[in-house]
């Protein structure tokens, strides 16, 4: 089940919709999502890493440059 969800996470990226970003990490750090995903730690931690690497690649520009893109 976490696999799916993380699956569809990663095609909702903020990479993919801006605009949805910080609605998009709440979706992730969700209080059911989360504790799902680590509770399975052989599939459960990459997930996560993988996860939180789209967001934070998406925010890189903005912490490089201070502002935000339009």
């Amino acid at each position: 089940l976490h696999h799916g969800f993380s699956s569809f996470y990663l095609l909702i990226s903020p990479n993919n919709y801006p605009h949805f970003a910080f609605g998009w990490l709440e979706l992730i750090v969700n209080r059911h999502f989360l504790p799902m995903l680590l509770g399975n730690e052989l599939r459960g931690w990459p997930l996560l890493t993988q996860l939180l690497t789209e967001f934070f690649e998406f925010c890189q520009p903005i912490l490089e440059t201070g502002e935000a893109a339009s």
